[in-house]
Parts: C-alpha cells; structure tokens; sequence
C-alpha cells in the first residue's frame, strides 16, 4: 500500500498537473512496484483533490468523524 500526495502552487492550480503526476504515479506503483493499493486523503471542503482522485479512478470515502481532519476524506484505487 502507498500514500500519494500531492499540493500545487498558488499559481499552477486547475492545470491538470496533480491528475498527470498522480496518473504517472500510479502507473508506476502498479506496473513497477507492483502495489496492490494507493490511498489519498483530504478535507471534506477539498473540491479540487476530491476531483483530483475521481479523475485518478479512486472509489471515495468520507469519514463520519472530522478528526483527524486530513482523513476527513479518503480516495482508495486498487490494483486490478
């Protein structure tokens, strides 16, 4: 299992550059290290990373508890 993160510039959002690095990421989890699962978190005000890891193909969960507030929201995409 593996973490992917990501936090763009100001300046460089709503380029697509986190979908392509994590796209590019995943690829190499799954194709190279051969990783079963990737997890992503976020806030549940979040919208961009939520888009983030629906365009990456992760199933989203959200957390009914608030704390710890980075896992408010949980993107899981497995390896198939």
């Amino acid at each position: 299992e593996m973490g992917l993160y990501w936090e763009i510039a100001a300046d460089h959002r709503r380029q697509g550059y986190a979908s392509e690095a994590g796209a590019a990421l995943i690829r190499y989890a799954f194709d190279v290290l051969n990783l079963q699962r990737i997890v992503a978190t976020t806030t549940y005000d979040n919208t961009a990373s939520i888009g983030v890891m629906r365009r990456l193909g992760m199933t989203i969960e959200r957390n009914p508890l608030p704390e710890p507030i980075f896992m408010q929201v949980v993107g899981v995409l497995e390896n198939r």
